[in-house]
């Protein structure tokens, strides 16, 4: 499930933001799974076959 995935990912990630992150804005970035969950990836690829240009 993406919950056990995100408890191995997201640690190693957000350590790495805090050691190499240079640009201040990093500093306020909180890292998380995303809202819309396995229907992500699936949205993404339709927002970029229905608007292409949007994403180029």
């Amino acid at each position: 499930p993406p919950s056990r995935a995100a408890d191995v990912l997201l640690p190693p990630i957000r350590q790495g933001l805090a050691v190499h992150g240079r640009l201040g804005f990093l500093q306020d970035i909180t890292v998380t799974t995303a809202a819309l969950g396995g229907q992500a990836g699936l949205l993404g690829a339709a927002a970029l076959v229905f608007e292409p240009e949007k994403y180029r």
